[in-house]
């Protein structure tokens, strides 16, 4: 039964509730698995009891990942478990370039592509802000007396 917490916002009381949830062939479900709340007390305890490493790689599908879990889970022993969490596109940059390097080239390669993807957006995005500053009237001058 979910318990519902003093905002009245359903949440997970187990790893175990999680994967029920998320392999029910039930849509809502399933829906809840990816939206609900767990605290990570709940994940930490579920993951670290749990030796299979099917429900570890289902936890990195979890939307509101904390930082928390995505460092235990970066350092997962299971291969399948860090390149998920390499292609995860919330995982934060330095983990991301930690997984770089890492000893398996699956999740070094999928955590370098991810890399190149933020470096890509950044450069688009620095383009378009210098576009934008070209056709100000005041910065062309201000640049001129850089």
């Amino acid at each position: 039964m979910p318990k519902i917490c003093m905002i009245g916002v359903l949440m997970m009381q187990s790893a175990e509730e999680f994967v029920s949830l998320r392999t029910s062939d039930d849509p809502h479900a399933y829906g809840r698995a990816a939206s609900e709340d767990a605290s990570i007390d709940t994940w930490l305890d579920g993951r670290a009891r749990d030796a299979d490493p099917l429900v570890r790689e289902a936890v990195v599908f979890k939307r509101k990942l904390d930082s928390q879990l995505f460092k235990l889970l970066s350092n997962d022993p299971e291969e399948m478990v860090r390149q998920r969490i390499a292609y995860n596109r919330r995982t934060p940059t330095d983990i991301l370039d930690r997984l770089a390097s890492d000893e398996s080239s699956i999740v070094s390669d999928t955590a370098r592509k991810r890399l190149g993807g933020l470096h890509q957006a950044g450069y688009r995005e620095l383009r378009i802000l210098a576009a934008q500053l070209a056709e100000n009237p005041i910065w062309p001058a201000a640049l001129k007396r850089l």
